[in-house]
C-alpha cells in the first residue's frame, strides 16, 4: 500500500508539473499574441503598406490566436484527463483494498466454516460411536 502511496504521489507530481508547463506555455503564447495584434494593429494605421504585407501581418496575428485557442483548449483537455487519471488510480487503489478485505474475511470465513465442520464431525462420530456401544451393550444383554 505505501508503495501505491509513492506511486500516487509521483502521478501527482508529474501531473502538476506538465500542467505547469502547459500553462507557462499557454502565458507565452497569450503574451505574444497580445503584442503581434497590438503591432499589427499599430503598423496597419501608421505605415502605408502594401496590402499582401497587411494580409501577412494579419494572417500571423491570427494564426498565433489560433495557436492560444488550441493550447487553451489542450491544456483544458490535458486538466479533464490528469485529473480522470488520478480519480482512476485512486479508485483502483481502493477497489485493490476492497478486494484484500474480502478476500481476508473469505480465508476468515472459511477457517470458521472447517472449524465448524470438524465439530459436527466430531459430534457424528462420537453419536454413532455411542449408537454402536448401545447396540453391541444390547446385544449381550
Amino acid at each position: 500500500m505505501e508503495s501505491q502511496k509513492i506511486s500516487l504521489d509521483r502521478l501527482t507530481a508529474m501531473q502538476q508539473k506538465a500542467q505547469f508547463v502547459i500553462n507557462t506555455n499557454l502565458h507565452t503564447i497569450s503574451q505574444m499574441s497580445d503584442v503581434m495584434n497590438e503591432t499589427a494593429v499599430q503598423c496597419i494605421k501608421n505605415f502605408d503598406l502594401p496590402g499582401i504585407i497587411q494580409d501577412a501581418i494579419i494572417s500571423n496575428a491570427r494564426a498565433l490566436l489560433d495557436a492560444k485557442d488550441a493550447l487553451t483548449q489542450a491544456s483544458e483537455g490535458y486538466k479533464t484527463i490528469s485529473a480522470s487519471a488520478i480519480v482512476l488510480y485512486k479508485l483502483n487503489l481502493e477497489f485493490g483494498e476492497a478486494l484484500r478485505q474480502a478476500k481476508a474475511m473469505h480465508e476468515v470465513e472459511t477457517k470458521n466454516n472447517e472449524a465448524k465442520i470438524e465439530k459436527l464431525a466430531s459430534e457424528n462420530i462420537r453419536l454413532k460411536t455411542q449408537s454402536i456401544w448401545s447396540f453391541i451393550r444390547s446385544k449381550f444383554k
